[in-house]
């Protein structure tokens, strides 16, 4: 009467199992939670009856945990396949826990398996035994209403900000000075990248610097990542040039506050895990694409153009600016031009060694501005532009927050610039995080990673900041510079905030060829642009999706570039899974049984080939079995299940039988889940593809009379599987 599990592992408690819903109940209330659908579980050493459990408990077969041979004891691997084939793939389990038992492995195995309800009886069979009233009728004690106290506890906590863990682990003085030395480094090299992103998004330098300080201090503070730093970065220069250019500041504002909003649902509702799944191809191609762009951004600056005054802006579009500016060349100013690669050979040239304690931005923006200010000291005129010249002075500080909501059809239009700025931001976080898990030995919590840069993005918005994201060269300079913590990247966003306050005027005299030299680096070090080389070595169609992003980033925008690219790895998955997927006719001695063979994905586009083999052996006047082989079937979607219960319809029609052999998990959640492996019966279901051919040969012996068995397995009386009707079905199916 109950699922037996053998076990060697320690005890289980709810702090055991981090994420799951376990939660400890009596006796009493687990038999209440077995009379609304419940599994129980015996978790102990020794197999032994359990006299009291009413008669009508669920669960009526025996599973072990451990499985003993003439080699010794080891793990039934087959353990939670099992389980899902008894109970199915979202039934709440009860586990009989007796102290000192060794329960946790099992437990943890079955609470991976799509499972998220896990109630314990401490005790074990003990407690069970004695407290579970056994007089009268066993249906009485089980009708009561559940209590509130087994009322399972909320679902896994979502948002664990990193700085909270750490804090709570201990942290002194050491790394308190540690983290500080590396947030000053940081700090320092965000102060150039910040002004020059600014410029490079068609914004201001100002609005640079309030993302790096709203931002990166809120991505620090409540993110999940120990290192991660953020901060406005490269990858959304295309898509901030073209919102600010149809929208104005203002529909900035509101798209960044929007895509903020968006990341923390994201989080919310547990995407991080499935942001990472976007394809390589995508990602390599629109940051390729992104890279030209930036580069296309700079040159204006970098070449110190002076354009006529009635020419008009530099256009957005990528051929039309490199039109506009090709016109432009003859008023190329050659100090400008000659300051840009001075910093870019600089930059390029400054060795590696010195790069650990003086980041190489700054060394170029420093001299730049100290060579430009001592010309213009001593009479000459540079007729180099700086900060100052073209912007004003830096605001000394952060203005106020606020935030207007728009109206519906302004929210309606920026819907999805929105989504693809949020979008970027998960991907652009999330790779910055496991790259910087890899250099720490750490791992970080997607979720709350998602949670915080949602955040970071509706406080950036709030002071008129830029789009932000995790900044993968400023988080492996935190990490250089000995970072362990999230107070390094929230005392770099100090840093640059307290620039701001005190030396704010001394930033108006940077010059924008060096901070255009930055950038046109930045772009150089991004584009990954040996893929190009390795294009004629890919499959053709992932070198297609690659491409398709790098071209249509560079020709329209990241939007149309991100959704291009990932329909196009959709329909490239899905051609591949198709190819790899069908339904094989073998051959087979075995009198009476057609045999066949599922592999890959049984989803929409392979469901005919499995019609035309039901068909064919409902026609065959030999063939009284169907044995499909499903060891290598990897999973199968609602079109599946529909064709394989069609396929049973067919050869029940004909007298005939449809028999499931070595079928894995995901198949057989799903058949159990849908209540498709009633249909089936449970014995015509198998995990082990031997077992299913015994059974087909089994079936196909001509004393036996297929119809009535094919009835007895589906007719009215005989509860499903997991509601009291295995032992009947099992009961039918042991006469065959």
């Amino acid at each position: 009467m109950e699922l037996l599990v053998d076990s060697l592992t320690p005890s289980l408690t709810p702090a055991h199992a981090p994420g799951r819903s376990v939660t400890d109940v009596s006796p009493e209330e687990a038999a209440q939670l077995l009379a609304q659908g419940a599994f129980l579980v015996d978790v102990r050493e020794r197999a032994l009856s359990v006299s009291c459990v009413p008669c009508d408990a669920p669960l009526r077969a025996a599973v072990p945990w451990l499985v003993h041979s003439d080699q010794g004891t080891s793990v039934n691997s087959g353990f939670v396949d099992d389980v899902l084939f008894a109970a199915g793939a979202q039934a709440p389990l009860v586990l009989l826990d007796a102290a000192g038992t060794q329960s946790q492995a099992a437990a943890m195995a079955l609470s991976g398996a799509t499972r998220e309800r896990i109630h314990v009886v401490r005790g074990g069979m003990r407690a069970w035994a004695s407290n579970l009233p056994v007089q009268g009728d066993p249906a009485t004690a089980l009708s009561a209403p559940l209590p509130a106290s087994v009322t399972p506890p909320p679902a896994r906590t979502l948002f664990r900000p990193k700085l909270f863990t750490v804090l709570a682990k201990g942290y002194g003085g050491d790394e308190l000075r540690r983290d500080v030395l590396a947030g000053l480094s940081v700090g320092v090299i965000a102060l150039s990248l910040s002004m020059a992103l600014g410029i490079a998004s068609e914004s201001t330098p100002a609005a640079g610097l309030y993302t790096a300080v709203a931002a990166g201090f809120t991505v620090s503070a409540l993110g999940g990542s120990r290192v991660s730093i953020g901060g406005p970065t490269a990858a959304f220069i295309p898509i901030v040039v073209g919102v600010a250019h149809t929208y104005g500041a203002e529909g900035l504002v509101t798209c960044t506050a929007m895509a903020g909003c968006m990341l923390v649902a994201m989080g919310a509702l547990g995407l991080g895990s499935v942001i990472r799944t976007v394809p390589r191809p995508v990602i390599t191609g629109f940051t390729a694409g992104i890279a030209t762009f930036i580069f296309s951004t700079q040159l204006k600056d970098f070449l110190g153009l002076h354009l006529p005054p009635n020419s008009g802006p530099v256009p957005g579009e990528f051929l039309e600016k490199l039109v506009f500016l090709s016109l432009a060349l003859p008023t190329t100013h050659a100090p400008s031009l000659g300051l840009a690669l001075a910093s870019f050979l600089l930059l390029r040239t400054y060795p590696a060694a010195w790069a650990k304690n003086v980041p190489p931005q700054i060394v170029a923006v420093v001299v730049a501005t100290a060579a430009v200010a001592a010309l213009e000291a001593g009479g000459i005129s540079t007729g180099i532009e700086t900060i100052s010249s073209r912007f004003g002075d830096i605001p000394s500080g952060l203005p106020m927050p606020h935030l207007t909501l728009p109206s519906l059809d302004t929210a309606t239009a920026l819907l999805q610039p929105a989504f693809t700025i949020a979008l970027l931001a998960a991907i652009e976080s999330l790779l910055c995080c496991v790259v910087s898990d890899g250099m720490i030995d750490d791992k970080h919590d997607s979720n709350t990673e998602l949670i915080a840069q949602g955040l970071a993005n509706i406080a950036s918005a709030s002071v008129g900041g830029l789009p932000a994201t995790g900044a993968l060269a400023r988080t492996a300079a935190n990490i250089r510079c000995g970072g362990r913590s999230p107070v390094s990247g929230m005392v770099h966003a100090l840093v640059v905030l307290f620039v701001m306050l005190v030396a704010s005027p001394l930033a108006g005299y940077v010059p924008l060829p060096a901070l255009a030299a930055v950038l046109v680096v930045v772009a150089l070090n991004m584009g990954e642009w040996k893929n190009f080389a390795q294009l004629p070595g890919l499959p053709t169609g992932e070198a297609a999706v690659y491409l398709s992003a790098f071209m249509l980033t560079v020709l329209t925008d990241v939007t149309v570039a991100v959704e291009a690219g990932l329909v196009l790895s959709a329909l490239l998955y899905l051609k591949r899974v198709g190819d790899s997927s069908g339904v094989h006719l073998t051959p087979t001695a075995l009198s009476g049984v057609q045999a066949a063979q599922l592999s890959g994905v049984l989803l929409f586009g392979a469901t005919d080939q499995l019609t035309e083999a039901a068909e064919h052996a409902a026609r065959a006047p030999a063939v009284r079995v169907l044995s499909l082989d499903c060891s290598s079937l990897i999973a199968v979607d609602a079109t599946g299940l529909e064709a394989l219960e069609d396929a049973h319809k067919v050869l029940g029609r004909a007298g005939k039988m449809l028999v499931l052999g070595g079928v894995s998990r995901q198949p057989l959640a799903a058949l159990s889940t849908t209540g498709l492996l009633q249909h089936l019966g449970h014995a015509n279901v198998t995990q082990d593809a031997q077992q299913g051919a015994q059974r087909a040969t089994v079936l196909a012996t001509p004393a036996i009379d297929v119809v009535s068995i094919a009835s007895a397995s589906v007719q009215p009386g005989v509860q499903p599987a997991g509601q009291g009707g295995i032992e009947t079905l099992l009961s039918v199916n042991s006469r065959m």
